[in-house]
């Protein structure tokens, strides 16, 4: 099984005492109280962190985010009017679009268009950056989490990605001297953008327990892992 028993077993664990002492206090933890509550549909949080050095294997941070949405000359305009400006975008006939909106040198927001009004709109996933994938790469491998080999994408860089428990797409990327990100660099930075840093992202998650172990598995060390109830205000 991926990553070892006793690891998973403290990631749940954890997350169990933890989260329940947290949000029912001390007697109602005690009496057993509010299990429903706490077993229905939870978000869970993973993913900011300091830059790390380069030499590292370890992730560098978000490196980009990536929606599906209705309309992508809409979408990139309501960004435009945050301060963010397109960094390059795939146009093939007959293909939906796809844009690729800069918060800074090392992130992105990416928007694609719908091959047909069936493909639902929202988040797609999540992309990390890391230093040296191929180290990334084999240490999840000695995990046992058995992710494919990194690729060369069309945009110049390594990537690869595999799936959490729930079927959410994970990926990693490494940025290539010659990509289009790594060619943009020091360019559409506007000074009027409102962030010039992507520090968290979120998704909704049916089952936390796994959730929560498999992402106790993959987050290297000094990121944090946190986890709370849904709510559209959150």
């Amino acid at each position: 099984m991926p990553c070892s028993r006793k690891r998973l077993t403290r990631g749940v664990l954890y997350f169990a005492f933890a989260h329940l002492k947290k949000n029912l206090g001390a007697p109602a933890f005690a009496a057993g109280k509010n299990m429903q509550w706490i077993l229905r549909t939870l978000l869970i949080a993973t993913l900011f962190a300091a830059r790390l050095p380069d030499s590292s294997p370890a992730l560098s941070g978000i490196a980009h985010v990536a929606f599906r949405v209705s309309d992508v000359a809409k979408s990139r305009q309501f960004y435009r009017a945050l301060g963010f400006e397109q960094s390059f975008e795939f146009a093939d006939p007959g293909k939906p679009p796809i844009s690729y909106i800069k918060i800074s040198d090392h992130q992105f927001v990416e928007l694609y268009g719908r091959a047909d009004n069936a493909q639902p709109t929202g988040l797609m996933h999540v992309c990390y950056e890391v230093a040296d994938i191929e180290s990334l790469w084999n240490e999840y491998t000695k995990r046992g989490l058995n992710p494919p080999p990194a690729r060369k994408a069309r945009a110049g860089n390594l990537l690869f990605l595999f799936h959490d428990p729930e079927n959410q797409i994970l990926e990693y990327t490494q940025y290539l001297p010659g990509s289009l990100h790594f060619e943009d660099r020091g360019k559409h930075l506007s000074q009027r953008r409102i962030a010039q840093h992507l520090k968290r992202a979120a998704m909704v998650v049916q089952d936390l327990p796994a959730e929560f172990a498999f992402f106790t598995c993959i987050k290297p060390v000094g990121w944090a892992l946190s986890a709370r109830p849904y709510s559209s205000t959150n």
